[in-house]
């Protein structure tokens, strides 16, 4: 183990003063990259355009700054931040801008956070101040403070448990126990699965209690405090919620439904939609309770909803053993990856217009150097406590399903273990362990098959079609026709299948008065779905614009094979026919779709 030494008491206020100067340091720098990424992504208003979840807290804290913070509400989603985005809608100017900015703020603390508590861990100074520096420009931190989004709270108050949970395992206090605990428990307002991090610092302090050793009775009484440090700010909220609508519903509901969207036959590890889904987040809990209904035949309340798609997955676990480990071991593989998988928004997208964060340190960096940690690093309390914290942490988000938002909550428990492969590596080169040394940089090599293994191209490639199919459709809307038809054939570029570039490019060309081409394109657009009425509709008056009636009435008699207790094509074709019971006449061949 890698100790700094003794230094005398002047000495010893010099070397602290340079302490602080770093610290101050390492602020300032994360605040300024903070500030000029949410300065150049607001360059492009596409890019910090509330969509999805956060367009979900948008309307969420409108509706809470109008009407307002009366206790009572049962809620699907997690609380916390719809509740501050709320407050500063109702008192503050210019709110969003105002939230986005303490966003900034926040996320500059985090690097101070984790650099402090890493020195707890690894009592070396260049390590701590080498992590905080890692934590100040790592692209995914920056990227996230700068949306409407849950996350930039969440990982400040996640840094902020840790460096408590650190500090009481050098010497717990009553009060340092419960502050922890509560912090623990405001985080749990963000993450649902944040009390199973409780599990490992309730061991510590139930067996260990510190480095002092107290008595069973106080060791008792350390955990006590903690557990209720935990519960005492969601409980308020749990009790608020069952006097006012007599259940808690989000647990329930929410955690039933993503289970079975992560484990049910058809999954393959990455995040699919039901077919009875919209892809509205809005209507997400009513959609899920509609198909339950739809089951059973009667009207289903969340509760008896997530206990359904519990009982689903359960089902399909055992019935399929095999099936379902290997997905598994699949979703491990997905959750360790190099490639951040969006769910609202893409952050490798988002790089194509600002450079500098596909060159920001990224998870690869900082998974293997978490790892190397947890291998190389000494066997103490530190390294037991953020082994079991990682290893808790990465199998509640992989036993669902993997977003780059649920994942980014492990990355402050692998930058602090990442300083005892630092101080290791640090330590060995300074004492001319070659050996040693490179034994450690081969693990190292070793390790980067890991985040790098390629389970996640080929989603990434449909995932990077999506996400310029969707900024074409933004350019299509705000007149900048040019430039969206280069952004729908870039994402055709990733993928021919997409629906919505196809639909974009037979607009555009529509309006340029290619009409075959249009409606080749609203074809190869068909994805016989809910909106088929709409790409049939569409291709056939493309058809009738370029002359080709009789392609266009064998187009519709097609489309009413494929749907026959669809009315819509036999409406149209009895307008195109003039009259109903007309003859038809024979029609050239016909355009094909796309299966």
């Amino acid at each position: 183990m890698i100790m700094e030494n003794p230094l005398p008491p002047r000495l010893a206020e010099d070397r602290a003063g340079q302490w602080g100067k770093w610290l101050a340091l390492l602020f300032l720098a994360a605040l300024l990259f903070r500030l000029l990424n949410l300065w150049l992504m607001s360059e492009n208003a596409y890019l910090l355009k509330p969509r999805g979840d956060a367009l979900y807290n948008l309307q969420w804290a409108r509706e809470l700054a109008i009407t307002g913070f009366s206790p009572g509400t049962a809620y699907h989603q997690a609380p916390l931040y719809p509740h501050i985005l709320g407050v500063a809608l109702r008192f503050l100017p210019h709110p969003l801008w105002t939230m986005r900015l303490l966003q900034v703020l926040l996320g500059s603390l985090v690097p101070l956070l984790l650099a402090l508590a890493a020195y707890r861990v690894c009592r070396h100074r260049f390590a701590a101040i080498f992590i905080g520096v890692l934590a100040a420009f790592y692209g995914p931190f920056a990227f996230y403070d700068s949306l409407l989004l849950k996350e930039s709270v969440g990982v400040f108050l996640l840094s902020l448990f840790l460096f408590l949970a650190v500090r009481d395992l050098d010497r717990p206090t009553l009060w340092g126990c419960f502050s922890s605990g509560l912090v623990l428990g405001i985080f749990w307002m963000v993450r649902e699965n944040a009390p199973l991090l409780s599990l490992p610092v309730l061991g510590f302090h139930l067996l260990a209690g510190g480095f002092r050793r107290p008595t069973l009775g106080r060791r008792i009484l350390l955990s006590g405090l903690f557990a209720l440090g935990t519960v005492v700010f969601t409980g308020a909220n749990v009790a608020s919620s069952l006097w006012g609508n007599g259940e808690f519903a989000r647990p329930v509901v929410m955690s039933g439904v993503n289970f079975y969207l992560g484990n049910h036959p058809d999954s393959d590890g990455f995040y699919r939609p039901m077919e009875f889904q919209t892809g509205n987040v809005m209507s997400e809990v009513e959609e899920f309770q509609r198909e339950a209904a739809r089951k059973f035949g009667e009207t289903m309340d969340p509760g008896r909803t997530g206990l359904y798609f519990w009982s689903k997955s359960l089902s399909f676990i055992r019935t399929q053993p095999l099936r379902w480990l290997w997905l598994q071991a699949k979703k491990f593989l997905i959750f360790w990856n190099a490639y951040e998988i969006p769910d609202n928004y893409d952050i490798r997208f988002t790089s194509h217009f600002l450079p500098y964060l596909g060159y920001a340190p990224g998870f690869t960096l900082v998974a293997v150097l978490g790892l190397l940690g947890l291998a190389l690093g000494e066997q103490n309390s530190h390294r037991l406590l953020f082994a079991a914290l990682i290893g808790i942490y990465s199998v509640s988000v992989a036993l669902f399903f993997v977003y780059a938002r649920y994942r980014l909550f492990v990355v402050p428990m692998l930058l602090i273990s990442s300083s005892l492969a630092v101080r290791e590596f640090l330590g060995r080169l300074e004492q001319g362990q070659w050996k040693k040394l490179w034994r450690g940089f081969s693990l190292a090599a070793l390790l980067l098959a890991l985040p790098l293994n390629p389970v996640c191209a080929g989603e990434a490639r449909r995932i990077s079609s999506f996400s310029w199919a969707a900024y074409g459709g933004y350019l299509y809307d705000t007149g900048r026709k040019q430039e969206a038809r280069g952004a729908v054939n870039r994402s055709l570029s990733f993928s021919q299948k997409n629906v919505w570039a196809h639909f974009y490019l037979g607009e555009l060309d529509f309006e340029a008065r290619r009409f075959r081409q249009a409606a080749e394109h609203y074809l190869k657009g068909f994805p016989q779905s809910v909106d088929s009425d709409y790409f049939f509709r569409k291709a056939a008056g493309a058809l009738m614009a370029a002359g080709d009636r009789v392609e266009a009435m064998e187009l519709l008699r097609r489309w009413e094979k494929l749907e026959p207790e669809n009315p819509e094509p036999a409406r149209l074709l009895a307008g195109l026919l003039g009259k109903e019971g007309r003859g038809r006449p024979a029609g050239s061949a016909p355009l094909k779709t796309q299966k």
